[in-house]
């Protein structure tokens, strides 16, 4: 076994960040502690919602070879 990511495990990597940003995302958007927020947004879904972000970031760093 290689110790190189072949393009396929490149290709489930990037899979399972973008799974993993749109299921905070999810839980984010149908977040009842949100809902009674004088913000819309709880301190759990603002950190969340960060580590979406931060998932998306680095799968652009990954597409783009960095």
């Amino acid at each position: 076994m290689s110790d190189e990511l072949t393009a396929d495990d490149v290709a489930l990597v990037l899979d399972a960040l973008a799974a993993a940003a749109d299921h905070k995302r999810e839980i984010a958007a149908n977040c009842g502690d949100c809902d009674r927020s004088d913000s819309g947004l709880c301190p759990d879904c603002g950190t969340r919602l960060d580590r979406a972000d931060e998932y998306g970031g680095l799968a652009h760093r990954i597409r783009s070879g960095q």
